[in-house]
């Protein structure tokens, strides 16, 4: 029995999440990931908002003041601006390219879903 009390605390404490686990980010969350940082990333499924065709791989620096500099396998590069809506990360691209994707954790990797439709759009890491 007090082995059994004794998993109960040590769930409690802990929980029973693994880190392979994914979890969806807050704001706050992403704001502390990206800000003065790279994403390096991949377009897994593209639409027509998106950095590129699928396949392309993008670098994407964040600034504080809302404001990021990207550039593309494909050799698209510019500046754009990046803001929250509720909990998506929304960012836009000179080119006039929108996009908000909820920022999911597995790991030590992150994936854009699509805030609508619920699909991966691009998968990274953070440098």
């Amino acid at each position: 029995m007090l082995k059994f009390f004794t998993a109960l605390i040590v769930i409690g404490l802990f929980g029973t999440a693994s880190p392979s686990e994914a979890k969806k980010l807050n704001e706050n969350e992403v704001k502390a990931l990206l800000i003065g940082n790279s994403e390096t990333g991949e377009v897994i499924a593209a639409s027509v908002d998106d950095l590129g065709k699928k396949g392309t791989s993008y670098v994407i620096k964040y600034f504080s003041d809302g404001s990021l500099s990207y550039s593309t396998s494909s050799g698209r590069s510019g500046k754009g601006k990046w803001q929250f809506l509720k909990d998506a990360l929304c960012r836009s691209f000179e080119d006039g390219a929108e996009s908000c994707r909820n920022i999911v954790k597995r790991g030590k990797r992150y994936k854009g879903v699509g805030f609508n439709s619920g699909k991966t759009r691009y998968r990274f890491t953070v440098n």
